[in-house]
């Protein structure tokens, strides 16, 4: 037998064994719909429909378009890029056909139709008999250094676990602190090379997702701010049992979180509390190792990939709440980066992943992704100008298309006015407008309004040092990688990307002024996905600069010339900086010290400011949700003109926001008959404050909540209905 046919033959057999374990994939996914009694098993139907949902068809289309010849760590991350690709498609194709077959409820036949999606992938894979090599994307055999190394690193997201639970349980602070040292070492080991090379994105991959576990498991409920609007409309499509995609909510056009969020409650089994405490940290610790795999790609140095994605993970706005549309457009727009610099996916195959991740990043963030397109058309027009002017040697392939461009712009035009009843088309023209109005205006929310803020203990002057830190890294990387290409050093690095990089470094550079309606933080989130491979040159230059007169006084003192850091020295001191900032930036400084922490450190402290809730308080809400017909209002403590208050929060999650009414405390009256929704800690005196309401102190509470009749009590939260003496609202009236 010849050495091609034994290739062959393994590639077959592998092929073979994973279409087959797909098929048996579909099977349980139909088993568990047709038998009421399997869906007991909530832990295996969840495991399997995750497999079945978010990872084999992607792999599957893989194989198929013989995407093959790469490592294991990026098959897999394109694997479950693609399978969601898959998985929103072929819900979005289910919602539309089966009801306009009359189906009431459509997203109810998504497993039966995605069981049927991976049969016949399957068969495709079994049926293909081309002629290429045995894929070399498997993980090589183990030595053992590496599988000490795995072993550490695997136990490391059950740490965080088990932190969380004793947090909830006993609350009990230790297992915490114990986590966020483990956390820290884990860079600094990969740096000293404790942690093989080969498991670098595995190292990357269990430092995000337990990083993101170890805040999103605090408490039994969601806990943010925007995810209880997000879950809002998740909740809504999957009560309905269909996408309507004109319902005017925001968060309704965005595919990959609301819409994604109730499907894959239909695939899995999971509730969807669970969706966005579990599922999506998991989805969203992908992010980290798709950086990785950008930077192995645009930089020689692999202590670039090795080390710089930590500089997201540790940075406080990636983990501050839990994982919804920030995050899953970053996602897809690394992996659309991804698909379009590596060019050994060859041409069609690069750019048909492409579209696909461009259309689902489309369709994750509307201002993010309006301004990529806007940053993706400066850097089409920038390079064929400066080619066109002689400035730069035409490039064998344009890496950036316009007819990509083209395509992202129409479709969000497009989409976004389609969708939500064109309420996010709305509100970036209003933003917009906003911009030009109050151009040059310093919020408080811009990079300077947060410098001047006034800090409470030298650890908070620590903690913004260490961030400014971070922002000089991502801007000197920037500058240092464009110097090396302009004057042709030998570099690795597109020209395309970082000239992309320029323009989100003076975007970023800009927030230290303008907030946009985003805040600095969030810009500093929204651009460091892209920008976190140029942090690790950023330090070196960094350093240089200020060694510089040291150096040169110690070389005048010896007489010899100066001694510059070496590259491995460099490398290990910005672990260091890294380990530094997630003591900082999880709050474990703060804690340890007596500081005031941060108010989304709730891992070490429920009290810290971020809104967090009881298992009393949910139930109250869920009984509005089963009690509360449509048309009548619930009033919540709020002084704001929209949702802000603790209380208005959780309620939103399941009433509408035309029926929550927003009361003041020094409200008098109700204009119109409603219930009434009050928890012991309703809202904060103020923005900022931590300190809340007392609402039996309210005059609100004395003339309105007393007289009127508490019908559902539950621990720390009661709903009230007002006396028949106030008039009923009329029907098309906002109280």
């Amino acid at each position: 037998m010849t050495s091609r046919n034994v290739q062959m033959q393994t590639k077959n057999g592998i092929d073979g064994k994973i279409a087959l374990l797909a098929m048996v994939l579909a099977v349980a996914l139909l088993t568990f719909e047709i038998t009421p009694e399997m869906r007991q098993a909530a832990p295996i139907r969840a495991v399997l429909g995750f497999v079945a949902g978010f990872v084999a068809p992607g792999y599957l289309v893989l194989r198929l378009a013989k995407v093959t010849r790469v490592r294991f760590s990026k098959l897999l991350l394109l694997a479950v890029g693609v399978s969601i690709t898959i998985l929103v498609l072929v819900a979005l194709g289910t919602n539309y056909l089966f009801t306009a077959l009359g189906s009431d409820h459509p997203l109810a036949i998504v497993p039966w139709v995605h069981a049927g999606v991976l049969f016949g992938l399957s068969g495709a894979v079994l049926l293909s008999d081309s002629a290429q090599e045995p894929s070399s994307c498997f993980p090589p055999a183990f030595s053992r250094r590496m599988l000490l190394s795995g072993v550490f690193l695997t136990v490391l997201p059950f740490v965080a676990i088990s932190a969380a639970y004793a947090r909830n349980v006993a609350d009990d602070s230790v297992p915490m602190f114990v986590f966020i040292a483990l956390v820290a070492v884990v860079v600094l080991l990969v740096a000293v090379r404790v942690v093989p090379s080969g498991l670098h994105p595995f190292a990357i991959w269990a430092v995000a997702v337990a990083v993101l576990l170890q805040m999103t498991l605090i408490t039994s409920h969601i806990w943010g701010w925007d995810v209880h609007f997000e879950y809002a409309t998740a909740h809504t499509i999957l009560a309905d049992g269909h996408w309507d995609p004109g319902f005017g909510s925001p968060t309704n056009s965005l595919l990959s979180v609301t819409f994604l969020a109730a499907v894959a409650a239909e695939v899995t089994g999971l509730e969807l509390v669970w969706i966005f405490k579990l599922l999506f940290p998991v989805l969203a610790s992908l992010l980290p190792v798709a950086v990785y795999h950008l930077a192995s790609v645009e930089f020689a140095d692999d202590w670039v990939a090795a080390l710089s994605p930590y500089a997201l993970i540790f940075y406080y706005g990636y983990f501050k709440n839990i994982p919804g549309k920030q995050v899953f457009s970053q996602l897809f727009l690394v992996l659309l980066l991804l698909t379009a610099f590596d060019r050994s996916f060859g041409g069609k195959r690069g750019r048909a992943l492409s579209v696909a991740f461009a259309g689902m990043f489309l369709v994750s963030h509307y201002g993010f992704s309006l301004l990529f397109v806007l940053f993706l058309g400066a850097v089409v027009v920038s390079v064929r100008l400066a080619v066109r002017l002689g400035v730069v040697d035409p490039p064998e392939e344009y890496l950036v298309r316009p007819t990509l461009v083209q395509l992202l712009a129409v479709g969000w035009v497009a989409w976004y006015l389609f969708t939500a009843d064109g309420t996010n088309f709305e509100r970036v023209v209003r933003i917009g407008r906003a911009m030009v109005t109050n151009f040059g205006d310093i919020s408080g929310r811009s990079g300077v309004g947060y410098a001047t803020k006034t800090f409470r203990s030298s650890v908070w002057l620590g903690y913004q040092a260490l961030s400014a830190i971070l922002v000089g890294c991502v801007g000197l990387g920037v500058l240092r990688t464009g110097y090396a290409i302009s004057f042709s050093e030998d570099t690795e690095t597109d020209p395309e990307y970082v000239l992309l990089a320029t323009f989100l470094c003076a975007f970023l550079v800009s927030g230290l002024l303008l907030s946009y309606g985003l805040g600095f933080d969030r810009i500093l989130l929204l651009v460091l996905a892209t920008l976190a491979p140029f942090t690790v040159t950023g330090f070196r230059t960094l350093l240089l600069g200020v060694t510089l007169v040291p150096r040169k006084l110690l070389a005048a003192a010896h007489s010899g010339p100066a001694v510059f850091p070496s590259r491995q020295t460099s490398l290990r001191l910005f672990a260091v900086f890294l380990a530094v900032l997630f003591v900082f930036s999880s709050g474990g400084a703060f804690t340890f010290t007596g500081a005031d922490e941060p108010s989304y450190s709730i891992n070490l402290d429920e009290e810290a400011g971020w809104p967090v809730y009881d298992s009393s308080e949910v139930a109250a809400t869920r009984w509005l949700d089963s009690n509360v017909q449509s048309g009548t209002d619930v009033a919540v403590f709020n002084q704001w003109s929209q949702v802000k208050s603790r209380d208005g929060l959780l309620v939103r999650e399941v009433i509408e926001s035309r029926q929550v009414g927003l009361v003041w405390p020094a409200q008098t009256r109700l204009a119109c008959r409603s219930y009434i929704y009050v928890s012991d800690r309703p809202m904060v005196r103020a923005v900022g404050s931590r300190n809340y309401i007392e609402p039996r102190e309210t005059t609100f509470y004395r003339e309105v909540i007393r007289p009127s009749d508490r019908i559902y009590a539950s621990g720390t939260a009661a709903v009230y209905r007002s006396r028949s003496t106030v008039r009923e609202r009329g029907p098309s009236e906002n109280c």
